[in-house]
């Protein structure tokens, strides 16, 4: 993994670097070098995609190439990586998309990221949309009712994309409904549990000098975990609508890099000057070295 982001960053580094002349235009097309020289100047994008495209197919030990097969493996890897718990995405959305499944090869080449601008114009809607309708849900007491039947699927792989925004919103209450049942047990075992200790501690000295606090209620139990749950959604949803285009360009490059294998990864700058402080342990600043 190393040596795949040090020679992507070498190749990058290196056609910024030298000028092309004619001997240049008769490297073979095949190779990663004739994939950067023509008739056209190609812009980032563009060159980027044919230097991921030469190593991924060159230097991969699978020798897979970056057709229409491959594009439709890493289609799928896409949406796992856009909406892995099929929480955002209905049925409709996915199926927007699909008209760029068999597109992810000419996508890399081209530099054009369609199936990305198409993502981020869904996901615009849709993250606001759910947002609401949690922090909505998670207004009053009321909302949760531990006495009713629901069956809620927690496993992702399992489950299927909603078919519409009412089946959405079903899928969500379960969700929340079932993080403040979680949320409310653990505050009651909590809570329960310095009940335990003084038993003990009343067993062995027979004093008892401890303040107790006061025991909550079912329904302020209930609040409490409303609100826990609630600003720990407010973060998820922050984050997620703070996410720019070129984060969901890297998701399109690593479902690419996925098909080949798990632990090959296309690295932006600043992740692989992460990644080689955390591989060397060296941090270099100005005039220090640490």
């Amino acid at each position: 993994m190393k040596y795949f982001a040090g020679a992507l960053a070498l190749c990058i580094a290196t056609t910024n670097v030298y000028p092309q002349d004619a001997k240049d235009k008769k490297e073979d097309k095949n190779s990663i070098l004739g994939t950067l020289v023509g008739n056209y100047t190609p812009n980032r994008d563009q060159l980027l995609g044919e230097i991921l495209k030469g190593i991924l197919e060159n230097y991969h030990l699978t020798n897979k190439k970056v057709n229409d097969d491959l594009s439709k493996a890493a289609f799928q890897m896409y949406l796992e990586k856009i909406d892995y718990g099929k929480q955002f995405l209905i049925e409709d959305d996915v199926e927007a998309l699909e008209k760029f499944e068999k597109d992810f090869d000419d996508e890399l080449r081209k530099g054009q990221f369609r199936v990305v601008d198409k993502s981020n114009e869904i996901l615009k809607q849709r993250i606001p949309f759910v947002q609401n309708y949690v922090e909505d849900i998670l207004k009053k007491n009321s909302n949760f009712k531990f006495d009713n039947d629901l069956v809620f699927e927690t496993d992702p792989e399992k489950r299927d994309f909603a078919e519409d925004l009412k089946e959405l919103k079903e899928r969500w209450l379960k969700l929340i409904t079932f993080e403040v049942i979680v949320q409310y047990l653990e505050l009651e075992e909590e809570q329960t549990e310095p009940e335990k200790k003084d038993s003990k501690d009343k067993k062995k000295n027979k004093k008892v000098a401890k303040k107790k606090e006061k025991k909550l209620t079912k329904d302020q139990l209930i609040t409490k975990a409303r609100e826990k749950v609630l600003k720990r959604y407010k973060k998820v949803f922050k984050r997620m609508l703070s996410e720019r285009r070129s984060d969901r360009v890297d998701k399109f490059y690593n479902s690419i890099t996925r098909v080949y294998d798990p632990h090959t990864l296309y690295l932006m700058p600043e992740e692989k000057e992460d990644f080689d402080i955390d591989m060397s342990g060296k941090l270099e600043g100005i005039g220090a070295l640490l």
